[in-house]
């Protein structure tokens, strides 16, 4: 399967100073959300008329690069993103699992850039030798032999201990282990998962019971509250429910989108849901990190093949906030547990074109 993920790091709203390639490398983990292995990782360079900023990073498996018919329909994603950005300069990382002595004479590595160089866009930098760098299990530094990095590479701690990577772990960025860790996780609490269990069955016999627009209501404010003071096993069950209802999961989303926390009722009509597509402005992180939170709870505590809902709200979240390897995990996770998940098939079909959310598009315009 081939494997694209993408992280715009120009519209986060935290800003970490960066002095050099060490923290440049260190900060990768980090956009991605999860630590790479046998990856090549483009970084685009982007400026405006104040600053010059990380633009997108873009992550490739690397065995990609190394099949002509899945390399043919990666790379003109890739180039098709970096040419929206208006990309100055392009920097690659590879991450590899061999010693970074071996690495500097694998020839694979270097038909890889070679195989990314020759797909860029006319009107891009090409990938100069000095910005291509590997990561490997001892060391890491330049590709090509240069005079600046030793033998055995530059050690890994300094990594680990860049002050970008400090900067990140002080904002509460965290890294998952490997891209598979995105993954929602069951509850290990079997009591906790009963529990929840038996709440969305009771709500979801309410449901069928009550008039649709009166429950709705109830089970928006319901979401709210449990989005700002928390939820037990029994309340994760009933908004677990809530969430099967589409109409309901959509005011959900549209809320999270404009960052409208607390609003969710307002949501239940078709016409305000629709405009929010529009928003022009990135979603508060806060906000929508609540809700991801909440709905990755929902799911932790549904039954096995049933959090097709909320792993599909979850997935929507992530790729409308930018995280695009989480949204594609998860997203897949949905699918599995509820095969033609409408919100879960809209995130995958929209990760593979690489079509990026609204308001990405239209801040770039």
């Amino acid at each position: 399967m081939t494997t694209y993920d993408s992280n715009d790091a120009a519209d986060t709203t935290d800003v970490i100073t960066v002095r050099g390639e060490r923290d440049l490398i260190a900060l990768i983990p980090y956009q991605l959300g999860f630590r790479p292995e046998d990856s090549a990782v483009l970084l685009t360079e982007v400026s405006d008329a104040d600053r010059r900023y990380l633009g997108l990073t873009v992550r490739m498996d690397l065995a990609d690069l190394d099949d002509p018919a899945r390399c043919a329909g990666l790379t003109p994603t890739v180039a098709t993103q970096i040419t929206r950005q208006g990309t100055e300069g392009l920097i690659l990382v590879l991450f590899v699992e061999e010693q970074y002595e071996d690495a500097r004479i694998d020839p694979g590595l270097y038909h890889s850039v070679a195989t990314l160089d020759e797909a860029m866009p006319t009107d891009v930098p090409a990938i100069a030798e000095e910005d291509v760098w590997v990561v490997g299990d001892d060391g890491w530094g330049h590709l090509v032999a240069c005079e600046c990095c030793p033998r055995y590479g530059h050690c890994l701690e300094e990594l680990d201990y860049s002050p970008a990577a400090a900067g990140m772990v002080v904002t509460g960025h965290v890294v998952a282990s490997s891209r598979e860790d995105l993954a929602v996780t069951r509850s290990a609490s079997d009591v906790a998962r009963q529990q929840a269990n038996r709440a969305a069955q009771a709500e979801a016999v309410r449901r069928s019971c009550s008039s649709p627009e009166p429950w709705r209501t109830k089970m928006a404010h319901l979401w709210d509250g449990a989005v700002k003071g928390g939820a037990d096993p029994e309340l994760l069950g009933r908004l677990l429910a809530a969430l099967a209802d589409r109409q309901l999961r959509d005011a959900v989303v549209a809320a999270a989108m404009e960052s409208a926390e607390g609003c969710t009722a307002s949501y239940l009509d078709a016409d305000v849901v629709a405009g929010a597509f529009d928003v022009g402005m990135p979603p508060d992180p806060e906000v929508a990190d609540r809700a991801m939170t909440l709905a990755q709870q929902v799911a932790a505590h549904a039954p096995t093949d049933q959090a097709g809902p909320a792993l599909g709200l979850l997935a929507y979240l992530a790729w409308w906030s930018n995280h695009g390897a989480r949204a594609d995990v998860v997203a897949r996770q949905a699918l599995a547990e509820e095969p033609g998940h409408r919100l879960a098939a809209l995130v995958i079909d929209a990760i593979e074109h690489a079509v990026p959310p609204s308001w990405v598009r239209l801040r770039a315009t």
